[in-house]
């Protein structure tokens, strides 16, 4: 069994090909997001949620455990991840840790029936942005993702102006 690092790495040369694809769906004002829950039914909710909400998380896919995850997580850059902790094969947190190895790190927000001090302090280690408890309200989830939206769109401001900076600097030095 190959690592999340060494998939990662043979998959490198497919980069420049998921950054376009990723570029393109941003121009068209989708982002990605995996849901990924044992239960059928958060799943659906969760789903029907984003979908209807005014957020640019539009394309969705879900997976049943954090195996499954880590496998669609090799394959298709997310910028957020929704998860539950309590799931057969991989729980949430150990999804997690496991996706620190991807390049372009996802956002991370954990739906839990749960409430455990200790994973909640892990999962702060691990940059989950928010700690959601099951049931969540439609209003508590569409304002944590616009939070998440909102890091990302001034996160892409920042680079963008970084790289403005950077040719423009350039551009300076050879005249």
């Amino acid at each position: 069994m190959q690592s999340v690092f060494s998939t990662c790495a043979t998959v490198m040369g497919q980069t420049a090909i998921l950054t376009t694809a990723v570029a393109i769906e941003r121009e068209m004002g989708m982002r990605r997001v995996l849901l990924v829950d044992d239960d059928d039914k958060s799943l659906l909710g969760v789903k029907m949620i984003l979908l209807r909400a005014d957020t640019e998380f539009k394309d969705i896919s879900v997976c049943k455990d954090g195996l499954q995850a880590i496998d669609m997580l090799k394959m298709h850059p997310f910028d957020l991840i929704i998860t539950d902790i309590k799931m057969p094969n991989m729980d949430g947190m150990e999804f997690i840790r496991s996706a620190q190895a991807v390049p372009n790190k996802p956002r991370f927000i954990i739906m839990s029936g749960y409430q455990n001090y200790n994973v909640a302090k892990e999962a702060l280690r691990y940059g989950v942005r928010e700690y959601l408890l099951k049931p969540v309200g439609r209003h508590e989830l569409i304002e944590s993702v616009r939070k998440i939206e909102e890091e990302l769109i001034q996160e892409e401001l920042l680079a963008s102006e970084k790289t403005q900076n950077t040719h423009l600097h350039s551009m300076l030095i050879t005249k």
